[in-house]
């Protein structure tokens, strides 16, 4: 593979490192975001159910508790205590009985006549009987520690199974004898009918603490440590829940207090377990963005493929074209960029080998331009040597003004006929002039005189040959008219502003805006009798070599003076502004 080829592949691969790279970290953010949200909705689910095992747990309380104390107001039952006879307390036995039916969470019914250490029970069998003094004295322990409208939670002392029970009291005190009612809740009865469906997942843990903080039911059981600390943090959180280590594990925990029985409630669940799911589903994401980033590697390669070979095939196309095949052309086989970039490419090749015909034909006709020049430089050489001999002539036999006449126009002759650059300084321009002007003087006639005013700063500046000479064969032909048959002439030059002003202007006839606008801008034509020859002369090569910076301007009053100003750039090199 070349360097494009590889070059593109690093793109693609960079492309998808990044995108992987970013589907890791939104699925990292996605775990965590979705765990905490995952997490406080659990809870929220664990707290209500939570909260509707506290308040059947509690209303149930509330039953046994009014039970209690409408047994301990009971009319009936004093007078059953009052009579203090073995029938009266087997009757007494029957109405506890009754009332145990009447709630099926109840365990038992007792009415306790400390004088006598009488014990009625609602049982149908053994439902009176007296207690010993270890007994009684156990029992009145019991009683005295329970009190108002919390459940006592202790052991079933009364019941020959010794089980856990809630336990409420309340006195029943007759005329003569005191007495007291006591109701006990089975603590298992109460778990598996509350709060087992709860706890059901085996995965959870449920606590219910009495107001000295022992576990009083719970579907696993922990040491007193343990379930002492899990009560202390339960009660030093403000909110509903927490997550809590126990035995080094973090659990999510649930609690909420009854607001009859003042019991706590704890529902605990091993977070891990609870976020195994979610990782399960993270893990899963992370292994499906690996395959697609090697499903993507597969893609890319053929692809590039694809897409290199139009690159291979103009790549060959302009090795061969820069070793110097022209002939050679890239091959088109799509529309898109690099389908147009090959069209580009065939049609460079195409006018590279025109351009290079063009070449050829151009310098075969310069040297051939070259050969007839140097032919043609005879004939001014032969022109020269003739005129100087006529010029001597003259001279001999005296006509010395012809033989002036002749030196200067040899002088003009040569200047317009030089072939060593086009430039020349404005010195040996106005030397020129002065030459053409003797001999038009010598011509016309005394029909006008010539004036120079030229800033000595402006005569090392180099100017365009033969600049000005048709700007004064203008003035000398036009200026002169029937009504005005003799001009002055004034050539001046100065510099301002980094611009070199030549100007020539004559008081002769002048010219209307409209021979100044025909005759600047007509091209070799003859306009109102004036002919633009010459000034289109100038004016192309004002714009050949300085562009917009070189200009020709007429001035005219159509009366009195026609002035024509050529402005150009201050140059004091020769090669400046050489073409």
């Amino acid at each position: 593979m070349n360097i494009i080829f590889n070059m593109r592949s690093k793109m693609f691969l960079i492309t998808l490192s990044i995108n992987l790279v970013i589907t890791l970290i939104i699925s990292l953010l996605f775990y965590q975001s979705a765990a905490d949200f995952f997490t406080q909705q659990y809870a929220k689910s664990l707290y209500d159910r939570l909260y509707i095992g506290m308040k059947n747990v509690d209303e149930e309380f509330q039953n046994v508790y009014r039970n209690t104390v409408e047994l301990s107001f009971n009319d009936s039952v004093h007078n059953l205590i009052q009579q203090n006879t073995t029938g009266s307390f087997r009757r007494l036995s029957e109405t506890l009985h009754a009332y145990k039916e009447k709630n099926t969470l109840i365990d038992n019914i007792y009415c306790y006549i400390p004088q006598s250490k009488t014990l009625i029970r609602a049982d149908e069998y053994n439902s009176v009987q007296t207690l010993t003094d270890k007994e009684a004295a156990a029992l009145m322990d019991i009683l005295q520690r329970q009190s108002g409208m919390q459940p006592l939670f202790t052991k079933d002392i009364l019941s020959s199974s010794a089980k856990s029970v809630y336990l409420y009291s309340s006195p029943a005190a007759s005329k003569s004898l005191s007495a007291y009612i006591i109701c006990t809740v089975s603590e298992r009865a109460l778990y598996y009918t509350y709060l087992g469906d709860i706890a059901s997942n085996d995965d959870n843990i449920i606590y219910m603490f009495d107001n000295l903080g022992n576990a009083a039911s719970a579907n696993k059981y922990a040491d007193h440590a343990t379930t002492q600390h899990l009560y202390e943090i339960i009660r030093e959180h403000k909110t509903n829940s927490a997550d809590i280590n126990i035995n080094d594990k973090t659990y999510l925990t649930v609690y909420a207090a009854a607001p009859f029985s003042h019991y706590a409630f704890a529902l605990s669940v091993d977070k891990r377990i609870l976020l195994e799911q979610l990782f399960i589903i993270q893990i899963l994401i992370i292994i499906c963005s690996f395959l697609i980033f090697f499903a993507g590697l597969i893609f890319i390669y053929f692809m590039a493929v694809k897409l290199n070979e139009p690159i291979e095939a103009l790549t060959f196309a302009m090795q061969k074209a820069a070793k110097g095949d022209l002939s050679i052309r890239a091959k088109v086989k799509s529309r898109d960029e690099i389908g147009r970039l090959a069209i580009i490419f065939n049609h460079m090749l195409s006018r590279i080998d025109r351009l290079i015909d063009d070449l050829a034909t151009e310098k075969a006709l310069k040297k051939e331009a070259e050969l007839n020049a140097l032919q043609y430089q005879i004939r001014p050489h032969f022109i020269y040597n003739t005129l100087n001999a006529i010029r001597f002539a003259a001279l001999m036999q005296g006509a010395k003004n012809i033989g002036s006449l002749l030196g200067n126009f040899i002088d003009l002759l040569q200047v317009s006929t030089n072939r060593k650059g086009a430039f020349a300084p404005l010195s040996e321009e106005i030397t020129t002039l002065k030459n053409y002007i003797a001999l038009q003087e010598f011509r016309m006639m005394d029909t006008f005189k010539a004036d120079f005013a030229i800033d000595k700063d402006t005569l090392t500046c180099f100017v365009p040959r033969l600049i000005l000479q048709p700007l004064v064969e203008n003035s000398i032909i036009h200026g002169p008219s029937a009504e005005k048959p003799f001009c002055n002439i004034t050539v001046r030059s100065y510099v301002q502003e980094d611009f070199l002003y030549l100007e020539v202007e004559n008081d002769g006839k002048g010219m209307s805006p409209e021979q100044m606008n025909s005759f600047v801008n007509m091209a070799k034509k003859t306009s109102g009798g004036y002919s633009s020859v010459g000034v289109f002369n100038i004016k192309e090569r004002l714009r050949l070599y300085y562009g917009d910076k070189g200009t020709l301007v007429y001035f005219s009053d159509n009366e009195t003076y026609t002035k024509a100003q050529i402005k150009l750039p201050v140059s004091h090199d020769i090669n400046e502004y050489k073409l």
